[in-house]
């Protein structure tokens, strides 16, 4: 492994252990906290390559339950971590309340990477002062794996959150050269704290993960970028942007550069 791509794990872990201890926030002023710590403990250098990663074996998913969860009276936000090991992944959770759970959210695609990715959910419709069962369940052509099995208690009167799932836009890639491309994109947090990565890689399978970035919580349009490094001169390359919040994960269109000869 080089020594970016160990680093680059490590500063995933610990992104990791923060967004689940986000998603288990009660109160609005834990959450502008997080955000700044959070915007602080995941930034990169400009221009760096995070995730890469094509040596390793395409193989079942890794799917890790949080224990963390957030309950109101009728909702509850979860996430635990997935890991796609190389083949496009869904995820969702199933949850009831028995422990033979009989219900699930919707699934949502995680991608194709090698690394760890938060994979919350929100599940509505609850009914209030009731103990709840849940796991985290992944899948790609390789398999079907489920996490460990957690519960909760939905609360008395706590008000469901404001906010829902990103709205996200991958777009043109920029600054080409033989060796380096920005790929852009847009990201609307719509008023939840969100996340945003790019996929790429050269074929449909993608394969390669940015660094998970914050992209505020607000309900304006921003534009997202990440600058690609070490791409083989005159090839070319398909990516998407992808995001996150507590309420799931939205996937943008597919898109493709050409890397410039040398």
């Amino acid at each position: 492994m080089s020594k970016t791509t160990g680093t680059i794990a490590v500063v995933l872990a610990l992104l990791i252990l923060a967004v689940a201890i986000f998603y288990s926030g009660a109160v609005d002023g834990f959450f502008s906290k997080f955000s700044a710590n959070f915007a602080n403990a995941t930034s990169t250098p400009n221009g760096s390559v995070d995730g890469t990663d094509n040596a390793a074996t395409e193989s079942a998913p890794e799917a890790i339950t949080g224990s963390a969860a957030t309950p109101t009276d009728t909702t509850v936000a979860v996430v635990g971590t997935v890991t796609p090991n190389g083949a496009f992944t869904q995820y969702w959770y199933e949850y009831g309340t028995t422990i033979q759970l009989g219900s699930k959210t919707t699934s949502y695609e995680i991608g194709s990477g090698y690394f760890a990715i938060p994979s919350p959910a929100y599940i509505a419709g609850l009914t209030k002062e009731t103990t709840y069962f849940f796991r985290l369940v992944a899948q790609n052509k390789f398999g079907t794996v489920a996490g460990s099995q957690h519960s909760f208690q939905t609360t008395d009167a706590t008000p469901a959150p404001v906010g829902s799932t990103p709205a996200i836009k991958t777009k043109e890639a920029s600054g080409l050269t033989s060796i380096t491309a920005t790929v852009n994109g847009e990201v609307n947090s719509n008023n939840a704290t969100t996340l945003y990565w790019f996929e790429y890689g050269k074929s449909r399978d993608l394969g390669n993960v940015t660094t998970l970035t914050p992209a505020g919580t607000g309900d304006v349009t921003g534009s997202v970028s990440h600058t690609l490094i070490d791409l083989e001169a005159n090839t070319t390359y398909y990516y998407r942007l992808n995001s996150q919040n507590q309420f799931g994960t939205v996937n943008g269109a597919t898109l493709t550069f050409k890397t410039s000869t040398l």
